[in-house]
């Protein structure tokens, strides 16, 4: 058998399982429409309907959802003479009463500017304020771009309906991968997005044909063709990114801007790595058992150090870890400037603790280092010989290859005391910052496995130690 025609043997396959069964679309088309008909009711009961308009967008919309994985997005569009204050204040006061009235929880998110977040019948649902305008360039919130996104996928879904398809086998490839999701937890790529790249290249195999030849910094896709005839060079410099892919509704933005050099990265080796060795595993990844011993083996023989603290409450997904991300690079360039290299780390979030894990060449520094003078022509040569020449605690100076040298004790004894000294002095929101006071804890080695008593963290620090690609398993 040929390599197109296990690929396309592979694609049947995945889409009996991601395509929506008849029963399952006239679930969500039950629930779709209970959900509209409350809140358009609640428009109606509040005399709103002037200035709202309330409309399904996203991939419920677009029908480019897969099977058992639909959230329902409904858009409560605004009359621009509304000011952006009562937009939000109406905003929230509709998608709580909406969902009060389903008897559910309602929960007050944020983004652009706060929205609703409930589920209903196991779906979640998200009742989201944003501007009615007339065309994408004259939007006055980012999220007033999505119902063009809307109109333009569906257009296009018209004119090739095998494009549904395409765009659903490549999201759930995306998914298998581990990079789908523009959330900065994951910053891989969007829903959106997916949907374009199909759409572009016309097929799922096409895409990663493609992919496999990308170089990140050097991949400049323009759809539309906003920009013909202009160059390519200056434009990868103005939206600097390393996959840059201007929407077909906003020439001004970069619809791959979330993608990360390590996720782009990984979606570049899993597209080359498929077509190579076509495997449905990198739809379906192996589900992966902890093995206790294999964990505790690792964290003995490595050099690794965790901080963990508690989770702190009602704060939004995004911001805290864009805060955790922040934290975790400023760990990274501290330990790194106090000689300790670091070669990876990640962090691990659940509603009761975050976990941030940092993988080094070694966690404690040695009895003394070499400390470099200043050449012998410097005028400070003499201030460090008058410093160092009656200190009994240091070897030397000596001259080491016409250099000054003198070897001391190290400010630090280890990698947990470098954390403990400028951990306080990275910047932080109130609510984080009081949890990093009041439960920090900082375990080195085969003593973080005590945090293997939530099975969860324990998963995913078995693969983080293991740090092999999903398809490999």
């Amino acid at each position: 058998m040929s390599g197109i025609d296990t690929i396309l043997n592979i694609k049947e396959e995945v889409l009996k399982g991601i395509t929506p069964s008849e029963e399952e679309r006239r679930k969500i088309n039950r629930i779709a429409s209970e959900i509209l008909s409350t809140v358009n009711n609640i428009i109606k009961e509040r005399g709103y309907e002037k200035i709202i308009k309330a409309e399904f967008e996203g991939s419920y919309a677009k029908d480019t959802w897969l099977s058992g994985e639909v959230d329902l997005d409904l858009f409560l569009l605004f009359d621009a003479s509304v000011n952006i204050q009562e937009l939000r204040e109406i905003g929230v006061e509709i998608g709580k009463k909406a969902g009060y009235m389903l008897k559910s929880t309602p929960i007050e998110q944020y983004a652009t500017h706060p929205y609703i977040q409930f589920y209903y019948d196991g779906i979640k649902i998200e009742i989201i304020p944003a501007y009615r305008v007339s065309s994408a360039d004259k939007i006055m919130t980012p999220v007033d771009r999505t119902p063009f996104h809307t109109s333009y996928v569906k257009k296009k879904i018209s004119e090739n309906p095998q494009l549904k398809k395409e765009i659903r086998i490549l999201k759930k490839f995306l998914k298998g991968i581990e990079v789908y999701g523009a959330e900065i937890k994951i910053g891989g790529f969007s829903g959106y997005l997916t949907e374009l790249l199909a759409i572009h290249y016309k097929s799922f195999e096409n895409v990663l044909l493609a992919a496999k030849n990308w170089v990140p910094w050097h991949v400049f896709i323009d759809i539309s063709q906003h920009y013909r005839g202009r160059d390519t060079k200056d434009l990868m410099k103005y939206f600097n990114s390393p996959l840059i892919v201007i929407d077909p509704v906003d020439k001004n933005r970069n619809a791959a801007a979330a993608v990360t050099l390590k996720k782009l990265s990984e979606f570049i080796i899993a597209s080359k790595s498929f077509l190579l060795e076509p495997s449905i595993k990198y739809f379906y990844p192996q589900t992966l058992n902890i093995d206790h011993e294999r964990v505790r083996y690792e964290l003995a023989r490595r050099q690794i150090v965790s901080i963990k603290v508690d989770t702190p409450k009602n704060v939004n997904e995004e911001i805290l870890w864009g805060q955790l991300k922040r934290i975790k690079s400023s760990l990274f360039r501290i330990m790194e400037s106090n000689k300790l290299k670091v070669f990876d780390s990640t962090i691990w979030v659940s509603d009761d603790f975050i976990v941030l894990l940092f993988e080094l060449e070694r966690l404690n520094f040695p009895p003394l280092e070499e400390h470099i003078g200043p050449p012998l022509y410097s005028k400070n040569l003499r201030d460090f010989l008058a410093k160092y020449n009656r200190d009994k605690n240091v070897v030397g100076p000596f001259i080491k290859d016409s250099r000054p040298v003198v070897l001391r004790k190290p400010r630090y004894n280890n990698v947990v005391e470098v954390i403990s000294e400028y951990l306080p002095k990275i910047k932080m929101s109130k609510d984080l910052s009081t949890k990093f006071k009041d439960s920090l804890e900082i375990l080195t080695r085969e003593k973080i496995y005590k945090y293997c008593s939530n099975s969860n963290f324990c998963l995913f620090l078995q693969k983080w130690l293991t740090r092999k690609f999903p398809w490999i398993y």
